[in-house]
Order: C-alpha cells, then sequence, then structure tokens
C-alpha cells in the first residue's frame, strides 16, 4: 500500500488492486511496478468495487490522504448546484484489495481548504473559519482525537483569508504560511507547540500566495502581487537547515495569464493555468539559475479546447507530462469544471511540447492524484464517460510480468480496455468512447514502433503508417459504445500503435483512444 497523498484526488492504490471485476494480471508484486491508475473524484460501484465502497454518480471527493492502512476522504455529492452538499469527513480501513470497510464519517468538521497527513497527524487547514488549523492525532483509529487547533492570532493573513499551504518536505516538520508581507516557517514536530523558525519579507505586497512547491532545499513560491492587474510571480528561496531562508530569484509574468499550479522537474519550472481568461496554457521557465530564470515556451496548442481552463499539472516521467483542463458551462450550464480533458504531454523538448493524447469526460477533476511513478516504455490508454474519466498507464517492459509480449496469447483488461496479442495477430477492444460531433468517418491506423534496440533492423522503420482503415459510419460513437479490431498482419516480436480516430467535416484528424501492442516471440 503507498501511504503518502502527492496531490488531492482520490484514487486506487495499485497495490491495492484497484480495477473493475475479476482482472486476473498475476501477483501485486507484478503489477506494482507495471501499472498506474488514475481515477478522477467521480466513481460507482461498477468501476472501483474492488477498493471502494458503492458510491451513487453524484459522488464527490475533494481532499484525500492515507494513513498505514487507512483512507482519509472528504465527500460530499454534487447534485443540483455546482457546490458540494452534504460534506463529510470519512475514513476507511483498507483490507488488502478487498471492498474498503468505513469506520468513520462525520459532518462536524466544516469544510477544510487542504488536508495533509504527516507522521500520527492529520492537519484540517481552513481559509475561512474560527480556527484555521485543526491537528488530530490517529494512532487511535477508529477514534479520532483533536489535539490542537490554531487561531487568527497564529495563521490569520491578509483580508481574512489564509491562503494555506503545507509541504512535509524538509524531513517532514515544516509547516508555511504567508501574510501577505512575510513568509513564515514553523517547526510541527510536536503539533501542539508549533514554533516559527524562520521568515522572509518579500519585496511586493502579497495578495495571495497560489502554490508553494520545495524541492530539495529550494523553496517555489507562485503569488499575486497587490498592484493593478494582480500579475503573477515565481519567486525562489534556499533554505537553510529549515531555519534561514535567502532570496535566490524571481520571473514576473505578464497580466495576461492566471496560473493555478506549478510542478518542478530536471531544472524547469511547469505552471498550468490559463491565458487571456479562456485559454488552457502551461508555462515553462528554465530554473536552473533562480538569479536568471528565463522563459522556454508558453504553449497554448491543446487540441478540443473550448472556453476551457487549466487546473493541475503532474508528471507521469522524465518525459511525459499530465494536466487538467476544465471546460465551463459544458453540460450543466453552471460557471464550472463540469466537462474535464486530461491532457497527456511529451516535455523531452521543452521548447517544443508536444500533445500525446487526450481523455475525454465529464466529471469536475480539482486536481491529478500519482499513485506511482512509472519506468520508461510508457503506454497510456484513457476513456470517459458521463461521470467517469480514467486513464491506465503501463511499462510495456514491466507487462512482460504478465505475458503479453510472450508467445502464447495472453488477456488483458484494465478499465475498459482488452488487448490481446501473440505472434500471429493482435486483437484490440476498445470500450466506453465519448460521444462526439463526428459527422464524417472514423478510422483506425497502425504504425510500427521499435522495442528501442539499437541493433533492431527495422529501427528505420519508426512511426511508419502500416494502415490506414475507414470503419464504422460517423453516428454510431455514443457514450459507451465499444469497437473492437483484429490485426492478423502482424510479426512476432514487435512493437505497433494503433489509433482510433475520426474525421470531421473540415478532414481535420481527432484521436479518440491510442494503444501499444507488443506481439509475442
Amino acid at each position: 500500500m503507498i501511504k503518502k497523498i502527492l496531490l488531492v484526488v482520490l484514487v486506487c492504490s495499485i497495490s491495492s488492486l484497484c480495477y473493475a471485476g475479476n482482472i486476473e494480471l498475476g501477483s501485486k508484486t507484478d503489477l506494482k511496478d507495471s501499472v498506474a491508475v488514475y481515477s478522477t473524484a467521480y466513481y460507482d460501484d461498477s468501476l472501483l468495487s474492488d477498493f471502494l465502497y458503492p458510491s451513487s454518480d453524484h459522488s464527490w471527493v475533494s481532499e484525500s490522504g492515507f494513513y498505514k492502512d487507512y483512507l482519509i476522504a472528504w465527500e460530499g455529492e454534487m447534485i443540483e448546484s455546482p457546490w458540494p452538499e452534504n460534506v463529510k469527513l470519512t475514513i476507511y480501513k483498507l483490507n488488502d484489495g478487498q471492498k474498503a470497510e468505513k469506520i468513520y464519517e462525520s459532518s462536524d468538521y466544516g469544510e477544510p481548504d487542504y488536508m495533509s497527513v504527516y507522521g500520527d497527524y492529520l492537519f484540517l487547514l481552513y481559509n475561512y473559519s474560527p480556527f484555521n488549523m485543526r491537528i488530530f492525532n490517529l494512532s487511535s483509529l477508529p477514534a479520532l482525537t483533536e489535539i490542537n487547533s490554531w487561531d487568527s492570532s497564529l495563521i490569520k493573513v491578509t483580508d481574512d483569508y489564509n491562503d494555506i499551504h503545507a509541504t512535509s518536505a524538509i524531513g517532514g516538520k515544516y509547516f508555511y504560511k504567508s501574510d501577505g508581507e512575510k513568509i513564515n516557517v514553523y517547526d510541527i514536530s510536536d503539533p501542539a507547540e508549533p514554533v516559527e523558525v524562520a521568515s522572509k519579507t518579500v519585496d511586493d505586497a502579497m495578495a495571495s500566495i497560489t502554490v508553494f512547491r520545495l524541492i530539495g532545499d529550494r523553496m517555489y513560491v507562485l503569488w499575486v502581487k497587490k498592484v493593478e492587474n494582480y500579475p503573477y510571480v515565481l519567486s525562489v528561496f534556499k533554505i537553510n537547515n529549515g531555519t534561514h531562508i535567502n532570496f535566490l530569484g524571481e520571473y514576473d509574468f505578464d497580466d495576461s495569464l492566471y496560473l493555478v499550479d506549478l510542478q518542478i522537474k530536471n531544472g524547469y519550472a511547469y505552471l498550468a493555468g490559463t491565458k487571456n481568461i479562456h485559454s488552457p496554457v502551461l508555462v515553462a521557465l528554465d530554473v536552473s539559475d533562480p538569479s536568471k530564470i528565463k522563459k522556454i515556451n508558453e504553449f497554448t496548442d491543446f487540441p478540443d479546447n473550448t472556453n476551457g481552463y487549466s487546473n493541475s499539472i503532474d508528471f507521469l516521467s522524465d518525459n511525459v507530462a499530465l494536466m487538467v483542463q476544465s471546460n465551463e458551462y459544458f453540460s450543466t450550464g453552471y460557471y464550472t469544471s463540469n466537462a474535464t480533458m486530461l491532457y497527456f504531454l511529451d516535455i523531452s523538448s521543452t521548447a517544443d511540447i508536444k500533445v500525446l493524447g487526450v481523455s475525454w469526460g465529464s466529471p469536475r477533476i480539482t486536481n491529478i492524484y500519482k499513485d506511482y511513478i512509472l519506468n520508461t516504455g510508457l503506454h497510456v490508454e484513457c476513456y470517459g464517460s458521463p461521470f467517469q474519466a480514467y486513464c491506465t498507464v503501463e511499462s510495456l517492459s514491466g507487462l512482460s510480468k504478465v505475458n503479453l509480449d510472450l508467445g502464447e496469447p495472453a488477456q488483458v483488461e484494465l478499465l475498459g480496455f482488452k488487448t490481446s496479442a501473440n505472434k500471429k495477430s493482435v486483437k484490440i477492444k476498445w470500450d466506453t468512447l465519448r460521444e462526439d460531433k463526428v459527422t464524417n468517418f472514423l478510422v483506425v491506423k497502425k504504425s510500427f514502433k521499435t522495442n528501442g534496440s539499437s541493433t533492431n533492423k527495422n529501427q528505420s522503420s519508426t512511426g511508419k503508417t502500416l494502415l490506414s482503415k475507414k470503419i464504422k459510419p460517423a453516428g454510431s460513437i455514443t457514450h459507451g459504445s465499444t469497437y473492437e479490431f483484429t490485426d492478423k498482419k502482424v510479426k512476432k516480436n514487435n512493437h505497433y500503435q494503433y489509433e482510433l480516430y475520426y474525421v470531421d467535416e473540415n478532414n481535420q484528424q481527432h484521436i479518440l483512444r491510442t494503444t501499444e501492442v507488443k506481439t509475442g516471440k
């Protein structure tokens, strides 16, 4: 069981075997290094029945975290408004991959804006509340014991809005906050007695802080200036032994950008947000030298973008990023995030970011939870439906453990698709295709991908199109529809990619699904 919450959307731990139905792929050890599942806050008993309790289509989860063999979550319902109702703190006992047992439920804790688990303690942080932080001891679950609350005398900030951010970095014992003029650091080794250990005055008054990120001894702070048009700033600080904060440099963004998330990878800062109100944007900065931060890319070329904004980014690997985009007015008419796309981005060249694939759905995704760091050789499979949008991401090398690339046929089923492969044929079943404005026809395209060996005699054929076949008529795509495809013209020990896409009235291609398969030896 992976016990650490990285971001804030409820998701399934692969070591707990979270997928639909009775699927036999090998032991938990086989799966742990080969598959990662991404899920939104919406789920029902047909999709996550092996992990969570049966739920309605209206289920909503905002914050979640793991403590030992327990899952702690804030749950509610999305019924008649864009805001959650009946919000409760719930705790589940995880029973080694079996259906989770709810052991605690209460609506007595309001609606916190942030939840963090550190050691044996649960921290609930509030932006609007008589108490700004409440701390609970988890060591005696199912009993939940409150040990302390911090009132506004400790963490009250500008305009009565707390902009609270906590982190477990640097030994896991520091809490960060800002009052609009300073960044303060508290040692919370003893949660009952927090001690301020450092502070740093900022040059311009902060209207708000959007994100804190700590990477090693560097603290990255994305914040908003309290000046006209409220432009964003990324400031970089060095923290020495948790007690001294030194300013290293900053970058000022133009006021056309509204930025909401920040991640750091390999010397680059990636910031997700919106440009000119309704266009999603991913900004990439070179922060290897904080005194000379440079903008490398401002990527806006997202397909199927309609009045959208991005609100989260995370990484699958050094070269693949995930970004969430939400569309306004998609299905309910509310000014909210009821339609969502999950973009898979190639960031191997920061200056030349490309969209690898898109998962469509219509849930509310607020952030991405990453359950496992993947190996190389990624395979991405996504699908969406009215209340679910899920993706599976597999390491092709890891899948050899479940016989996908052996000589005898193997069957794999992971949240909505099936693939069988042997040395003579490949069969793919694409499930739960999304309804779309398909006005022309569907196409299956097959291309060759090498196995990565520099001695492969077919290396020069990488990306070569081997098949392009028109299939079902345009009107056949609806929510939940299925398409099966069998390819008998394959060679053993090869690696193929299959794309299912439609062509619109303007002859533009729109990819619906992408699947990679390795044939048997």
